[in-house]
């Protein structure tokens, strides 16, 4: 999977019924359970993005894949990575313009080598899917080619990101985070561009991707109000929530720092998109 062909090979057996909608949406949350280094809040953060998806964005429950490791070994949802790759083939496959996709995961995400020479900082970004000691990781060149690419145009997917080092999780050109900038005196909210891509390439469609954390950060796997989950998508759903669903891009990134900044932690939520003419000032539209 960290080459295109041997991901583009793997995607090519489906496992999922093709079904056109323009509301799309691929869930994974993976706890991790018989591992030596087990989640707790990811399968949650899966199921409450899903039932948010259906109460507040009009998405149809039979157009929903939601994967996890509480489903049966042998089942299609369980989150292996082939299992992954053949469910994001079911997301992006017969996308046309005026689609909405909606991808999602939550769990373990690390850094390993760059071995393409497309990151300046020597690293690549990955997922981990549940059998990732067996069959690898995601790297994202990987998840760049099989989803951002095959957008097309007309076409948005929204992507949520909750794991370690995910902020520049799809390799995505644009990216901007939350930096509060002082002017006489007068605090000043801002998204502050940064890059690390080296080569910036075209794409036909829009993906607009929040992630957790920063490269070099970690999410915060966490209980709140007694109940385990990703601070980053409880907070995501939450500020989207106290806003009555009309907020933009921009506010909702200075909303989701504040918020987790309020609670003394360190994890600065990120917003990168595919196209340079992206207005982040816009109003979300999942």
């Amino acid at each position: 999977y960290q080459r295109r062909v041997r991901g583009l090979k793997i995607i090519s057996n489906l496992k999922f019924k093709m079904t056109p909608t323009k509301k799309k949406g691929l869930l994974i949350g993976i706890n991790y359970k018989d591992s030596t280094k087990p989640l707790n809040g990811c399968v949650n953060d899966a199921k409450f993005l899903k039932s948010f998806l259906i109460n507040n964005y009009n998405y149809q429950e039979e157009n929903i894949l939601l994967l996890s490791d509480e489903e049966s070994t042998s089942s299609a949802l369980y989150p292996t990575k082939q299992n992954i790759i053949a469910a994001i083939n079911w997301l992006v496959v017969g996308a046309e313009s005026g689609d909405n996709l909606f991808f999602h995961f939550s769990g373990h995400g690390i850094q390993v080598k760059d071995t393409s020479g497309d990151e300046d900082d020597g690293k690549d970004e990955a997922l981990l899917p549940v059998d990732f000691e067996t069959a690898g990781y995601l790297i994202d060149d990987g998840l760049n080619a099989t989803i951002v690419q095959r957008i097309p145009a007309g076409c948005t997917l929204h992507a949520i990101i909750d794991s370690c080092h995910s902020g520049t999780a799809l390799d995505l050109p644009y990216c901007m985070n939350h930096t509060p900038k002082k002017s006489i005196g007068v605090l000043i909210s801002s998204l502050s561009p940064f890059t690390k891509r080296i080569v910036k390439k075209s794409y036909s469609g829009l993906v607009i991707l929040i992630s957790g954390c920063l490269d070099e950060q970690t999410s915060i796997d966490a209980r709140i109000n007694g109940i385990a989950q990703g601070l980053m998508s409880n907070t995501f759903r939450k500020e989207l929530e106290k806003s009555n669903f009309q907020i933009t891009y921009e506010s909702l990134i200075e909303n989701m720092t504040n918020s987790i900044k309020s609670r003394n932690l360190v994890q600065l939520p990120i917003l990168s998109y595919s196209n340079q003419a992206f207005n982040k000032n816009s109003i979300i539209n999942i």
